[in-house]
């Protein structure tokens, strides 16, 4: 349902800058964005959907943070029908809810996942979670089909999902319907491309959250990959796979097989412990921001 990802990039004094981001791509539902728990557990700047349990996507106020993504290998099912249903079955939120609230490094976030995931009888839909902390750490927690694998990617110091798995059903996926398969090979190769920008030279705060609000407000055109900053494209975007920035695209975010777009995207900064947001797509909307300390 979303492009997300993390980064561990580097200032002119060779100091460590982390960052988190998603744009979350589903069929229009409600949403919010605020400040979590802290009652018997760590407070987190998060974001959730209505129809899901939990915890969408956040960071803790250790700095731990949970990025989830949808993955499955199957082409969606029943194109226009109602997508209500297809948040049945769904543990995503919950054990990452869970995680934020006990984990105080990216490794006890992991092995929070790997707790709920095996002790939990039901199966989940499935999904691939980045979880990343202020010293570097990024791990990639894959599940799907009763299945689950990790990807450490903290030598790398960056990592990126569009829906695809690196860990789970290789083979399988490479059977999936092309558009789909076009759709989440572009926004990899998107995100991708931005993230070893950012780590192949010292970059300050500002620039390194003016790439990647370029990156979630991106577009995929006919010609071209262009992007937009609040709306200032040269053209309207093209409602086609490979976007970023989803205006209505109707396969490859899900298994629901209708018009998906994105309703929010956000940047979370580890080590400052803030979160950027906008209420609607990067495009076309202002960024907003939450703090601890507000």
């Amino acid at each position: 349902m979303c492009t997300t990802g993390a980064v561990v990039c580097r200032d002119d004094r060779g100091l460590p800058h982390v960052y988190g981001f998603k744009n979350s791509d589903s069929a229009p539902v409600g949403y919010w964005h605020g400040r979590t728990g802290g009652v018997e557990g760590f407070a987190s700047l998060a974001y959730g959907l209505f129809p899901q349990l939990g915890v969408n996507a956040g960071m803790n106020e250790k700095g731990v943070a949970l990025i989830s993504s949808f993955f499955d290998y199957a082409d969606p099912e029943n194109e226009g029908a109602d997508g209500s249903r297809y948040w049945s079955g769904d543990l995503r939120g919950k054990a990452q809810g869970e995680a934020l609230a006990k984990a105080r490094t990216a490794s006890e976030a992991l092995a929070v996942m790997n707790d709920v995931f095996e002790r939990e009888r039901e199966l989940s839909i499935g999904g691939c979670h980045i979880i990343a902390d202020p010293e570097g750490s990024l791990f990639v927690f894959e599940h799907s089909r009763g299945r689950v694998a990790v990807q450490d990617a903290t030598n790398q110091r960056w990592v990126a999902r569009s829906n695809q798995a690196f860990c789970l059903f290789r083979e399988e996926q490479r059977t999936m319907s092309e558009d789909i398969a076009q759709d989440r090979n572009e926004r990899l190769q998107s995100a991708e491309d931005t993230l070893r920008f950012l780590t192949e030279r010292d970059i300050q705060p500002p620039d390194a959250r003016k790439a990647l609000r370029q990156l979630l407000s991106s577009h995929a055109y006919v010609d071209s990959q262009s992007h937009c900053d609040n709306g200032m494209a040269a053209a309207d975007p093209v409602n086609r796979q490979g976007s970023i920035c989803a205006h209505g695209i109707v396969r490859g975010r899900s298994n629901a097989a209708i018009p998906h777009v994105t309703m929010s995207g956000m940047i979370w900064e580890l080590s400052a412990g803030t979160m950027s947001y906008t209420l609607g797509q990067p495009c076309r909307s202002a960024w907003r921001k939450l703090s601890f300390d507000e």
